[in-house]
Order: C-alpha cells, then sequence, then structure tokens
C-alpha cells in the first residue's frame, strides 16, 4: 500500500488474518466517560489490539466485510480437486489403481 504524506499517521501496519483465529472482545469505560471496545488477538509471537467507540467498530467491521465480498467475487473459490475422483474412507486404507491388492 503506497504512503499517503498527507496523513498525520507515522505508523503503517499489515495484520495478516487466518481461519480459525481466536479474537479476544472487551467493551470498557473510556475515562472521559465514552464507551469503548476493543478486538485482541495475542500469541507469543505477535499482539496487536483494535480499540473505539461502537460505531467506528462497526464502520470497520462493515468495510472488512466489502473486502471480504470484493475478494470472493474477484477471485471465487475453487473447488478442491480430488485424485481422479479418489475419496479415502475413514478407518479403511483406500486402494490406488494398480496397487497389488493382496500380498503373499
Amino acid at each position: 500500500m503506497p504512503t499517503d504524506p498527507t496523513r498525520r499517521s507515522a505508523l503503517s501496519v499489515a495484520l495478516l488474518t487466518h481461519p480459525g483465529t481466536r479474537y479476544e472482545v472487551d467493551a470498557w469505560m473510556a475515562g472521559n466517560g465514552q464507551p469503548h471496545g476493543s478486538v485482541r488477538y495475542d500469541t507469543d509471537r505477535a499482539w496487536f489490539t483494535i480499540q473505539g467507540r461502537p460505531t467506528a467498530l462497526r464502520e470497520l467491521a462493515e468495510a472488512l466485510l466489502r473486502c471480504a465480498e470484493l475478494t470472493e467475487q474477484t477471485y471465487p473459490p475453487r473447488p478442491l480437486r480430488s485424485w481422479r475422483g479418489w475419496l479415502a474412507d475413514v478407518g479403511r486404507q483406500p486402494r490406488l489403481p494398480g496397487l497389488c491388492v493382496g500380498l503373499a
């Protein structure tokens, strides 16, 4: 993402998300009496917190949903390819074509 010299922020951050990530949410009252919320992600290697007023958090959530929808429309998910239609059953070892079934 290109930098924008007209913005006052000097910090640029990229957060990579993965399916199944567990986020912690919290709500709290700021010192000025305004309600805030936060979303936190924490591991041994990295952590981040997104904090804000409810309206700002909703706007961020809407932008994230629009981003997900745009990505899926632009690059539709492809079905997983199976190997020649071969599916493995749980508890049963599948046979591959050309494999000798009986061993003496």
